[in-house]
């Protein structure tokens, strides 16, 4: 008797998990890989514009390049030309 109880507690916790992961899949918005640069690069611009001194900048592009090493959604290619963008603003 309690082995049943016991199994119908552990099925019924088991069910609320896999419907709480269903829900929860259904309001994750993914976006695809261009969405995702042209956000990242808006970032990018939009900090830097609002530091003043050269300093700033200069401290900011570097940590906009390490990131960008690191980063899956930019190429070697592709994140040397946001740096160069950053650097001529």
């Amino acid at each position: 008797m309690n082995f049943f109880i016991i199994e119908m507690l552990i099925l019924s916790s088991i069910a609320v998990i896999i419907i709480t992961f269903i829900i929860r899949a259904k309001h994750i918005k993914i976006q695809n890989a261009t969405d995702k640069r042209t956000h990242i690069e808006e970032i990018y611009l939009s900090e830097i514009n609002k530091l003043n001194s050269k300093e700033d900048k200069l401290v900011y592009i570097k940590k906009c390049n390490s990131e960008l090493s690191r980063n899956i959604f930019f190429t070697e290619e592709e994140a040397n030309k946001l740096i160069e963008k950053l650097v001529s603003i």
